[in-house]
């Protein structure tokens, strides 16, 4: 067995090394700490079989994609290779909204109006469809970024272009639901809330029970429209007044922390789980919840720090597991332009789910980045 990493994450290449099986990376940008890796290319993704095959093996058996913008390039790769593979028109629906959202539409999956920009297609035309505000977003990207919501017919002009699709703005909560989907069965689901939207998450999310009912059976609902046989699915979805409605869904690891939050709540290293299901691998063990878990994302705006606030509080919390900053006094942070982006974060998890809930709370009270 012989496996291509595409888009380094730290936690694939753990798994990896304690199943004693080797591995390549292939990332577009440099890779720190990238472990045991046989070999580390660091270049952009091949777009072609002949690009690929310079610089790796045909032996390679296996490719896993860890990152959104590998996603596309890791399922042309198992193609060239003859690797394991879901259907690549499953990736390109998992990858772009509009195919994504046309597509399960026509299934019957519950969600806002959309359409896709057109050339020549005016602001009134989609006001008239969507009303106002309307979102525009990039098809192909994740993590808010470039996302905007449209309130003029100036303010279209200015973003909108034919790379992006529109929707109906939603009024509601938000979340996620985490599957792991082997030969075709759904063998893990965790739901997850957003608290705070782009920093705050709850793992297992605060639900009733009838709530967790529609949701799970609408993760299960898009899972099968879109006929996942393997993988990691990261849905999206809204509680409105009017139901839960369907957002997204990707077919790769969860970004925000959410991967280290799970093992902590399940009590497993949930990147080897993940491992095993890429791998075809038996899952031994089953993945049951032992702990409330929370990840707060850290990124004040833009600007200079000039104060860590709170931090002897935070570090006395009985729940925090970890905290990592990766700045300080006097450092520049640049303006976040996605949920993808962090200056540190943190961990918390507790047996008790009441202590959980007053350590986020006590966490987000106190912590504050002070910027000048």
């Amino acid at each position: 067995m012989l496996v291509l990493v595409m888009g380094h994450r730290r936690g694939i290449g753990k798994a990896l090394e304690r199943l004693a099986v080797p591995y390549l990376i292939w990332n577009e940008k440099e890779v720190v700490n990238p472990g045991k890796a046989q070999k580390i290319i660091v270049k952009p993704y091949p777009k072609e079989r002949q690009r690929l095959l310079l610089e790796v093996s045909t032996q390679i058996t296996h490719v896993i994609a860890g990152t959104e913008g590998s996603v596309v390039a890791a399922s042309k790769a198992r193609i060239w290779l003859e690797a394991k593979r879901n259907p690549h028109s499953l990736i390109l629906r998992c990858t772009d909204k509009y195919l994504m959202k046309k597509y399960l539409f026509e299934k019957d999956i519950p969600m806002t109006k959309f359409a896709r920009a057109k050339k020549g297609v005016g602001y009134s035309e989609y006001f008239e469809k969507l009303g106002s505000p309307f979102i525009a977003k990039p098809r192909k990207s994740s993590g808010s970024r470039g996302v905007s919501k449209v309130n003029t017919e100036a303010e279209f002009k200015k973003i909108v272009s034919q790379n992006m699709i529109l929707e109906k703005a939603i009024e509601g909560q938000e979340g996620s639901v985490e599957t792991l989907i082997d030969n075709g069965k759904i063998i893990f689901t965790n739901i997850t809330t957003y608290k705070v939207v782009g920093h705050c998450n709850l793992i297992p999310g605060e639900l009733s029970d009838s709530d967790k009912e529609i949701i799970s059976a609408l993760n299960e609902k898009v899972i099968k429209a879109l006929k996942v046989s393997w993988g990691l699915t990261h849905m999206e979805f809204y509680r409105t007044n009017a139901g839960v409605l369907f957002g997204e869904i990707a077919l790769r690891p969860p970004g925000g922390y959410i991967m280290e939050a799970i093992s902590k709540a399940y009590n497993c290293n949930f990147w080897e789980k993940f491992v095993h299901v890429e791998l075809g691998l038996p899952l031994s063990d089953s993945i049951e919840l032992s702990k409330y878990a929370s990840t707060i994302v850290l990124h004040p705006s833009a600007g200079n720090v000039s104060n860590i606030k709170g931090l002897d509080v935070a570090k006395g919390l009985a729940s925090l597991v970890k905290l990592k900053l990766k700045v300080e006094v006097g450092d520049n942070i640049s303006a976040r332009s996605g949920t993808g982006e962090d200056v540190g974060h943190a961990i918390l998890a507790h047996t008790d789910k009441k202590q959980l809930e007053e350590d986020v709370e006590a966490f987000l009270a106190n912590f504050e980045i002070v910027l000048s």
